[in-house]
């Protein structure tokens, strides 16, 4: 919007953005975010399913007083953010299928 174009960019922007250029640069931004969207969310649901059995783990720890009492772990915020992690991965395993 401001300055000056190089004679780079004014060449592209008149010879080569035609209707059929614009068409092409769209399927490739296109191809592009699904195929960024797939990687991340792989990495997500892997990342989800650790974090779910990790909490599991530690339920169990926080249902022995004696271990975890210490620190102020209750069983009731575990299973809380158990609850959020699989609600985390439910919504990463239906975005997943759309893609």
């Amino acid at each position: 919007m401001f300055g000056t174009a190089s004679k780079e960019m004014s060449e592209f922007l008149l010879e080569d953005m035609t209707e059929k250029g614009l068409k092409k640069l769209n399927h490739s931004v296109e191809l592009s975010y699904v195929n960024i969207q797939g990687l991340v969310l792989k990495h997500l649901q892997a990342v989800g399913q650790n974090l779910s059995f990790q909490l599991d783990e530690l339920c169990g720890l926080s249902r022995c007083p004696p271990y975890l009492d210490l620190v102020g772990v209750c069983e009731a915020d575990v299973m809380t953010a158990f609850a959020a992690t699989g609600s985390f991965l439910i919504k990463v395993g239906t975005v997943n299928k759309l893609v």
